[in-house]
């Protein structure tokens, strides 16, 4: 399904909302991993997770997978990123609150004017638009059974090709996280 990540080289070994900010940043250059299931039109895209995936090749202390699908006859995509930290947090409230900062911050970096941004109870929603796309983010952050933080980030976005339909498959993709 995914690609396992590793750290790029240069890049500091940090704890967990360090790394969240990386992906941030990643899901602002067309990221995403995960969980989520493609619509059924939809055909794997293993050059866009590769893409997706090189910014936050894990370190020791994170492990992930990124997956990627789309129809580009349409123009609609959708990328889910799975990410795990290996160092226990100590201050979960606080993980998860930089998690869902650093999300937002990613897109904003990259270029994304935010068009909506909900951050509440582990679970971050928004939409976003670009130059060229129309999209639309899930995440879900969470420490889990082990003590590390947890995030699982789904994003769909299309261009002006077939506007009402993207919306509608990206909106069932994004139910499915």
């Amino acid at each position: 399904m995914g690609r396992a990540l590793t750290r790029p080289a240069g890049v500091p070994a940090r704890g967990p909302a360090r790394w969240v900010v990386l992906f941030g940043v990643s899901i602002a250059c067309a990221s995403a991993a995960g969980a989520a299931k493609p619509h059924s039109s939809w055909r794997s895209l293993d050059s866009m997770s590769a893409a997706a995936a090189a910014p936050i090749e894990a370190a020791d202390q994170l492990e992930g997978e990124t997956a990627a699908w789309g129809d580009p006859s349409t123009g609609c995509f959708g990328m889910v990123q799975t990410l795990r930290s290996r160092d226990v947090v100590t201050d979960g409230l606080t993980s998860v609150a930089d998690a869902q900062r650093g999300i937002r911050g990613g897109l904003e970096r990259g270029g994304a004017a935010i068009e909506s941004w909900t951050a509440e109870r582990g679970e971050a929603t928004g939409s976003f638009r670009t130059e060229t796309f129309h999209g639309r983010i899930k995440a879900q952050v969470a420490i889990d059974e082990g003590g590390g933080l947890r995030v699982i980030s789904a994003v769909c976005f299309f261009n002006e090709r077939d506007v009402a339909r993207s919306e509608r498959r990206c909106k069932q993709f994004l139910d499915t996280l």
